[in-house]
């Protein structure tokens, strides 16, 4: 199964390559071995663990385990890119899904950061998902 917009665009383009019906599960699985999903969003309550988080706070996951918060979500977003770029070597893009609500000049800004901290490409696509400001896939 697939949880987000980034894993499920990142299996299908495993299958777009003519592969033969009876290897699309295999060959969906071994793409999402190699891309690491991050999502940002607000706390809607309180967590407690190894990171604190209070509710409305801005934090990170990285493929469904909390991996930091931060004062500003965009702030957040730029430090998972670079947890995500040191955990997953060689490779060449991020994807940035960016969310309800988020204006094109916050989303080309934080385009340019993440590509200049990182030295990676990002293709930025309206996702439009409503909980989360940035869902990013790097592959």
């Amino acid at each position: 199964h697939n949880d987000s917009q980034a894993e499920g665009v990142a299996a299908l383009a495993a299958v777009i390559g003519g592969i033969p019906a009876d290897d699309v599960v295999a060959e969906m699985q071994d793409a999402l071995e190699s891309v690491r999903i991050g999502r940002v969003a607000n706390a809607a309550r309180t967590l407690e663990g190894d990171i604190p988080i209070t509710e409305g706070q801005p934090f990170a996951m990285l493929d469904g385990e909390i991996a930091g918060a931060g004062e500003s979500i965009d702030e957040v977003a730029l430090s998972l890119a670079g947890a995500m770029a040191e955990s997953l070597s060689g490779a060449s893009l991020f994807t940035a899904y960016v969310g309800e609500g988020v204006s094109e000049e916050r989303a080309d800004a934080l385009a340019e950061a993440i590509e200049d901290s990182t030295g990676l490409e990002v293709d930025l696509i309206e996702g439009g998902q409503p909980h989360y400001p940035w869902l990013l896939a790097l592959e």
